[in-house]
């Protein structure tokens, strides 16, 4: 509720013919689960004078509130915006006794709404390292919010006049509907206006007629399929005659909402895993030395090998994972990279206890830098390019692997030979 006077030299008041107004969001601060807005009524005032004719009186009011939204902070995404839902002025006189001022009162309504950022869990792939196992999954589409929008938008018409119109009285514009239209490049919010106006004839009448524009404005997004959820409002209206039979429109409007994209996410509906049949084509234990290609995962890498993504990661610190989940390499980035793959060696307790208690002077021709665990003993024996080799307690049984090359996958065959020996011949230790 204001009381206002009149701009100075405005002639008092004979009657109020309309009153129009509309509002926006300037300022939002987000603090500890409330949203703190700040923002401006923009109020018009058309009436006739107590002499005669025609004036009009323009007035920006302050508006403030504080919209409460749980758990609302830093990170948060906040859709805010203010719409008038009623207004009223009423001439109110001076102490000379002229009505030179306004009662106002109008409601305003601030609205936000807020969106706190999180991560979507959910389970896309399994599988077993001993048994058979079978899943079943289905896609569902989920929403992430890419942005709020607040912008505003100027429109510049040039629009007929009626015929035999002598004056243009008053004009003023209202923001009708506004709906979204996908396109390449970003979603396109359609609004239409409709153009009001108040004009006197050549026979000293008022009449009034209307007319629909229709406006358009594209948000930038690269995302395929971003959807747009907007609201317009038309913020000031100014025209002036262009010829005799034209007029010049300028709207400020202001588009405000939130984007939008869809996210496929593919997730596990049921799963089966037979204890009673055992996986028979997972990978032969070994050794394997993998070349990892731009944009593959542990995870699928475990899976091909049946083992799992921690034991991948303890013996290569260097290589992370971004959150998608894609390899990438601490400190730089780049293809075909070697990977080591560790896979436990099966078989009888007292011949690894037997290999781990090797003779001292055993030792492994040198080949490609892989590290081995066997039988799940903290003991492992490493081998480097080249001739001779260091021994790190190992033994002269050869280690088990096959020799062949499949899909960048490196698989060390049967090699180890005592220092004092030469390899045999055809004896290849690395493929």
């Amino acid at each position: 509720t204001e009381r206002l006077e009149l701009p100075h030299g405005k002639p008092p008041i004979q009657a109020i013919v309309r009153v129009g107004a509309s509002s926006q969001v300037t300022e939002c601060k987000q603090v500890a689960g409330k949203a703190v807005l700040r923002g401006e009524l923009n109020l018009h005032v058309f009436y006739q004078a107590a002499g005669g004719g025609f004036e009009r009186a323009d007035y920006t009011l302050p508006t403030s509130a504080i919209c409460e939204l749980e758990g609302l902070g830093e990170g948060s995404l906040c859709d805010v915006w203010q719409q008038v839902a009623s207004v009223t002025a009423e001439p109110a006189p001076t102490e000379d006794g002229d009505y030179r001022s306004l009662a106002v009162e109008a409601v305003v309504e601030s609205c936000a709404r807020g969106w706190l950022p999180c991560t979507a869990r959910y389970c896309s792939d399994c599988y077993s390292t001993k048994n058979q196992c079978t899943f079943r999954t289905r896609t569902v589409t989920l929403t992430r919010i890419c942005r709020t929008v607040q912008e505003t938008v100027s429109c510049q018409e040039t629009i007929p006049l009626p015929e035999n119109v002598e004056e243009v009285v008053e004009l003023w514009c209202e923001a009708a509907t506004v709906s979204p239209r996908m396109e390449s490049g970003g979603p396109v919010a359609e609004g239409k206006l409709t153009i009001s106006m108040l004009a006197k004839m050549e026979d000293g009448q008022l009449y009034y007629f209307d007319k629909v524009l229709e406006v358009n404005h594209k948000f930038p997004c690269e995302v395929e399929g971003a959807a747009l959820e907007a609201r317009i409002s038309c913020q000031s209206c100014t025209w002036s005659a262009s010829g005799n039979d034209a007029l010049e429109l300028r709207c400020q409007l202001e588009l405000t909402g939130s984007l939008s994209c869809p996210v496929r996410a593919v997730l596990l509906e049921d799963i089966e895993v037979d204890e009673k049949k055992p996986k028979e084509d997972a990978a032969a234990p070994g050794l394997y030395l993998y070349l990892a290609d731009s944009g593959e995962t542990l995870w699928d890498i475990a899976k091909r090998y049946n083992t799992n993504i921690d034991k991948i990661t303890e013996e290569n610190p260097e290589e992370d994972e971004d959150r998608r989940g894609y390899l990438r390499r601490r400190g730089g980035a780049g293809a075909h990279r070697k990977i080591h793959l560790y896979q436990a060696v099966y078989g009888d307790p007292g011949a690894a206890q037997h290999r781990k208690r090797g003779p001292a002077g055993a030792g492994y021709r040198r080949a490609a830098a892989i590290r081995c665990w066997q039988n799940h003993h903290d003991h492992r024996t490493e081998v480097h390019p080249g001739g001779g080799g260091e021994d790190l307690g190992g033994s002269d049984r050869f280690l088990p692997g096959s020799a062949y090359r499949l899909r960048g996958i490196y698989r060390p065959q049967r090699f180890g030979v005592h220092r004092k020996r030469a390899a045999a011949d055809g004896d290849d230790p690395l493929v």
